[in-house]
């Protein structure tokens, strides 16, 4: 917009003029949030028809516990100037209600504030409207704390604490108590029924376990209350450090959180850390000694919108206690093999695999160990076997032949390098006599190996006389047991091509004995 000021003197030929322009924004009016009502487990929020025809959608955000009464100033569009509101839903300009029911709660108030967007292509935003607040009706249950008592795997306690309800229906009433497993669990079981406000509960497994923990208010209908679970705590333990998480699934607010440690050698906890409120995170204690325990308890402090429940809410979780160890790689081990010892005439058909402790030379941080193994010297190794100490022992009656190697896991579930790979052979063992006398006395009648074949699979025997005829074959049997057959006396010549069982290299399975035979009756 451009605005001309021209002045009038007497004397016209002095006349002066002046331009200045001006941009000017207009603003859409904001839609009039009337009401957020009460409605089941919900709110309902009504506003005016915005009847501008080029609106195409409401937008309607949300804040809880925190009423300002801000008026925005002349040129804020939308949510500015609302501080603490976030997004909730958009519905068409043409609808004029809203249901909220996404985690609405008893004790809390939440306050909205409506804005209209335009259609393109100019699209924009509307002023936002005057903030209105609401909450659910005080005819409930409300919980106030979730206590874990005593830490144990079987006898461990826990303690349930509710207000009774602010507008509680008139006469009697009791409440119904149910409990479900998990920090979010509605597997609900009735545990109890009373009208006292605090629930004792036991014997549980709270060391492991976390609970959900719900009361019915039972009068002529039956009003639930919001769940709210135990705070829950897990560590996971690290080099020098332990780290400690926490998660809890609550209606109140989480206003800050305190940590508890007992350490090595202390006789009683102390408080450790204060931390923001938040229903779930963690924290990384360091510096600490590696296989020193370090046990672990935290509360959280909370509060309801509502000033006429009391605060701070406390609720306790259990105790954990943990050893910070060494989570780095594990160095490989040194493998060494005991196996068959060759000259002896009895061999014991077993490789004993022994190898180097590796890990935190204070406290065992290694869990267990993984034994690889190849059949042959040339192939890939594969995993074996897993076993928790230094030694193992390979019984094989058909073959000891391998190679091997070893590597640590810790307890952190890292697995470091592999061992040295160290590679063993069977002791095979054949051969053959070059005199028989076949006359019946029992003594070198048949050709026979001696002492004891080793490692032998199978054995094709073929004998040839001097003229290189072939007089005698047979494959199957490694003993032979060949008495010269109707062959006259005289020099013959052999040929046993040997099969052994598996052995360390492919090409040494098989071998070719040639030799020459007499025969003496």
């Amino acid at each position: 917009m451009e605005f001309r000021a021209v002045d009038y003197p007497a004397d016209t030929t002095l006349q002066l003029a002046d331009y200045q322009t001006l941009r000017i924004k207009v603003i859409a009016r904001p839609p009039q949030l009337k009401t957020v009502v009460p409605e089941g487990k919900g709110l309902r929020l009504t506003w005016e028809n915005y009847d501008c025809s080029s609106a195409s959608r409401i937008r309607i955000y949300r804040k809880s516990c925190d009423a300002t009464d801000y008026k925005q100033d002349p040129c804020q569009i939308g949510a500015e100037g609302f501080p603490g509101y976030t997004f909730l839903a958009e519905v068409p300009a043409t609808q004029t209600t809203y249901l909220d029911n996404n985690k609405i709660v008893r004790g809390n108030f939440y306050c909205y504030v409506i804005v209209a967007t335009f259609q393109l292509p100019q699209g924009g935003l509307s002023k936002g409207s005057d903030e209105v607040c609401g909450s659910l009706d005080d005819n409930a249950a409300v919980l106030a704390s979730v206590n874990v008592d005593i830490t144990d795997t079987s006898a461990g306690k826990n303690t349930v604490k509710w207000f009774m309800p602010l507008n509680p229906p008139s006469g009697s009433y009791t409440y119904k108590i149910f409990r479900a497993t998990g920090i979010n669990g509605t597997d609900y079981v009735e545990i109890g029924q009373q009208t006292d406000t605090i629930f004792v509960d036991q014997p549980l497994n709270t060391a492991d376990t976390s609970y959900n923990y719900r009361v019915d208010l039972l009068f002529s209908d039956t009003i639930p209350s919001d769940p709210a679970s135990t705070l829950f705590l897990q560590t996971v333990p690290g080099d020098r450090k332990v780290t400690v998480s926490w998660t809890m699934n609550v209606p109140w607010n989480i206003d800050s959180l305190k940590l508890y440690r007992k350490a090595e050698g202390e006789t009683s906890f102390s408080l450790y850390q204060t931390l923001p409120g938040n229903i779930s995170g963690s924290y990384t204690d360091d510096n600490l000694v590696n296989c020193d325990t370090f046990c672990y308890y935290m509360e959280s402090y909370g509060s309801y919108c509502n000033t006429l429940y009391s605060k701070p809410l406390i609720s306790t979780s259990e105790i954990k206690c943990e050893l910070p160890m060494d989570d780095q790689i594990p160095p490989p081990p040194f493998l060494t093999i005991i196996t068959q010892d060759c000259k002896s005439q009895e061999l014991l058909n077993r490789n004993i695999l022994n190898w180097t402790r590796v890990g935190d030379p204070f406290c065992n941080n290694i869990d267990h160990y993984n034994i690889y193994y190849a059949q042959y010297e040339d192939d890939e190794l594969g995993f074996f076997k897993s076993v928790p100490d230094t030694t193992y022992i390979v019984f094989d009656t058909i073959s000891l032949s391998g190679c091997y190697t070893v590597s640590a896991v810790n307890i952190f579930g890292v697995e470091g390098l592999q061992s040295n790979r160290v590679c063993v052979d069977n002791c095979v063992y054949y051969e053959l006599p070059n005199l028989i006398t076949p006359n019946n006395d029992n003594y070198n009648d048949e050709v026979v190996p001696f002492p004891t074949p080793r490692y032998v699979e199978k054995v094709k025997f073929s004998v040839y006389n001097r003229w290189g005829a072939l007089v005698h074959v047979q494959d199957d049997d490694i003993l032979i047991h060949w008495n010269g057959g109707t062959n006259k006396d005289g020099i013959y010549y052999y040929v046993a091509e040997i099969k052994y069982v598996r052995r360390l290299r492919k090409k040494d399975e098989f071998q070719d004995f040639k030799s020459w035979l007499h025969i003496l009756r």
